[in-house]
């Protein structure tokens, strides 16, 4: 008999397949239990879902992306500056613009000028870089020297003081040391004076002086010799060597000689200045103080200018303008505030002088502190000497070169001048200092106008107080203006 089959119920699905042999119930029921495999048969697979296209799948993931809750859990999770790739890439050409635009303009500007930095009281114990400005003016402090002659002449001074400090330590000092006379030596590319010196040994014998002398200018650290070429008469010479050039010779009395038979020329008139007052008060005022017709030149913008200038009229000593001008070597080589300098014009010139003479005011006359580069120019020479003699001044020519124009400048203008004969302190020890003292007194006993500088150092005072009355007694001193022609 056949077996009928019922119409699939409404809502079935139409893929619905064929039930096995021997199974009952509708194929909707859900309470049906699950039909068993038949060995050797296969089981029909359910069907697959339809496919979604990817454009609708982007479309809808744009879609829930929009939303105001996606959206705030993206930001959490990325940050506030998430960018997508084009606004990136428009940033970082942007800025690697301005990087480049930066360092073009780092080539091209300018570099600013250096600036001056002055150390306060407070940084005394700080180590301070400072990149050094074209003209400095440290008034607190000492004044720098130029006059320090060649090394020969710094040896010579050196030797002198070896050989007075031997004497004075062998009971030789005073009256019984002479320079008798000082000879302008002009050999082997070499300037120095050659002394003539007398000695008058008392009781002490030749020998002796001649062997402490040997110790004493072997203790120097450089060449010098001490020969005795023999006797002459009833006296005995030595001489003494430096680099093998003869710088003195000395002759030993053995008893004093009687005062007829001592060099004794005519009196004649000399003149010496003590340079660079206006820093130390106490030592302006002692040398100042001195009984000794000095003659004193203030530094124009010194700490205590000013005062020194009143304390020198107050002592009715002569007052001098000490004029800084332009050294070999500048700007490392710095002469000061108020300096005259090679690169200014005339009108510079003449307004930097001004206010150099009216920091010194009533001074009678000008010389240079430091200069040997100016003092080489004629034509700065010119336009300061014009502007000194229309104030009715002098110039002192202090010689700190060789190759000095200023004789014949003065000359062609007009202006009275005179110029600076020994230095009394390149090396500032005492004996040194009484050695130039004497190659001073030795060269004016023989004629009129040897001027001597000096400075206020310590020794150059103690040895003007020492030999002031041997001074007194061999010189005429005077004050600078009676010797300037």
């Amino acid at each position: 008999m056949a077996t009928k089959r019922k119409a699939p119920a409404k809502g079935a699905s139409s893929t619905s397949r064929k039930k096995p042999a021997g199974q009952t119930g509708s194929t909707g029921s859900r309470s049906q239990a699950k039909p068993k495999r038949a060995p050797g048969k296969r089981t029909a697979k359910a069907p697959k879902k339809k496919k979604t296209s990817p454009g609708s799948l982007i479309q809808r993931l744009l879609k829930r992306a929009q939303s105001p809750r996606r959206r705030a859990k993206a930001r959490s999770k990325k940050g506030l500056f998430s960018l997508s790739p084009g606004a990136l890439q428009t940033m970082y050409g942007l800025a690697a613009g301005l990087v480049l635009s930066g360092i073009v303009l780092w080539l091209l500007w300018p570099s600013p000028a250096p600036k001056t930095h002055k150390p306060s009281s407070k940084e005394n114990n700080v180590d301070i870089i400072v990149e050094k400005p074209p003209r400095l003016a440290p008034p607190e402090k000492s004044p720098v020297y130029e006059e320090k002659g060649t090394v020969f002449n710094r040896r010579l001074a050196l030797t002198d003081a070896a050989i007075l400090q031997t004497l004075k330590a062998n009971g030789l000092g005073g009256s019984a040391v002479r320079f008798n006379r000082i000879r302008n030596v002009v050999e082997g590319g070499l300037h120095y004076e050659r002394a003539e010196m007398g000695l008058d040994l008392g009781t002490l014998s030749p020998a002796r002086v001649e062997e402490k002398l040997l110790d004493a200018l072997a203790r120097l650290d450089f060449p010098v010799t001490l020969t005795s070429p023999g006797t002459d008469g009833k006296e005995i010479r030595l001489e003494v060597r430096l680099d093998g050039h003869l710088t003195h010779s000395i002759r030993l009395h053995p008893v004093p000689l009687p005062e007829q038979e001592q060099a004794r020329g005519p009196r004649h008139r000399a003149a010496i200045i003590i340079d660079d007052l206006g820093n130390h008060p106490k030592l302006d005022a002692r040398f100042a103080g001195l009984d000794l017709e000095l003659t004193l030149a203030v530094l124009p913008h010194g700490p205590v200018s000013r005062e020194a200038a009143r304390l020198v009229r107050e002592k009715g000593r002569e007052l001098m303008l000490h004029l800084p001008m332009e050294p070999q070597g500048y700007p490392e080589v710095d002469p000061g505030r108020g300096a005259l300098l090679t690169s200014m014009n005339r009108s510079e010139l003449t307004r930097t002088l001004n206010r150099d003479l009216e920091a010194v005011p009533r001074a009678k006359g000008v010389n240079n502190h430091m200069g040997s580069r100016l003092t080489e120019d004629e034509g700065a020479l010119e336009v300061i000497f014009r502007r000194l003699k229309e104030k009715d001044l002098f110039f002192v020519d202090s010689r700190t070169t060789s190759k000095s124009k200023v004789d014949r400048v003065a000359a062609r203008v007009g202006l009275k001048t005179a110029s600076r004969s020994v230095f009394l302190d390149n090396v500032p020890e005492p004996e040194a200092v009484q050695a130039q003292l004497q190659r001073f007194m030795a060269k004016a006993t023989t004629r009129d106008g040897i001027i001597a500088i000096g400075h206020p150092h310590p020794a150059t005072l103690e040895m003007l107080a020492k030999m002031a009355p041997l001074i007194k007694d061999r010189l005429d001193l005077v004050p600078i203006s009676a010797l300037v022609r």
